[in-house]
């Protein structure tokens, strides 16, 4: 049994004819990094507002479906508001959780069965063009830090 027929993670990963070191995989992690520390705070802002229209969404769809479900509740049932909102209350939240628990338990498997192995694909794929560049190009890093420390050395003196 070789590396490429397992899919144990502890092997290492086979080699990939497609990857060739070359300086762009270390440009695209640095510009990557770069851009992701320069723009984190508008990341972090966008990232908030997604969640919060999934919220606002949710919630609508939740809420939206439970104010039908007691206008239909009081017509039928001749009930005022107030009683109404208790009887859909004390219906619908026991449903609501088990139905939230279902579709949380679906997504996960649907996760785990393609989403995440797709991600950790793509992921050790980088990772692996990242370690040939810089196995294959460490030389011009190695006389940048000797070039940085003597500098160093010479604003300290």
């Amino acid at each position: 049994m070789t590396a490429s027929d397992s899919n144990d993670p502890s092997l290492p990963p086979p080699e990939d004819s497609a990857i060739k070191p070359s300086w762009k995989p270390l440009l695209w992690l640095t510009a990557g990094l770069g851009t992701v520390i320069a723009l984190g705070e508008v990341f972090f802002d966008v990232l908030l507002e997604g969640l919060e229209l999934l919220g606002e969404g949710i919630f609508y769809a939740v809420e939206g479906s439970e104010e039908l479900l007691e206008d239909k509740i009081e017509e039928w049932f001749d009930l005022d508001p107030y009683h109404a909102e208790i009887v859909t209350a004390w219906a619908l939240t026991p449903v609501k959780l088990v139905l939230g628990v279902l579709i949380l338990m679906w997504l996960w498997r649907l996760g785990q069965r393609k989403l995440f192995p797709r991600v950790r694909r793509y992921f050790n794929r980088q990772y692996h063009a990242v370690q040939l560049a810089w196995r294959a190009l460490w030389w011009p890093y190695r006389i940048l830090m000797i070039l940085a420390i003597s500098g160093g050395l010479l604003i300290l003196i």
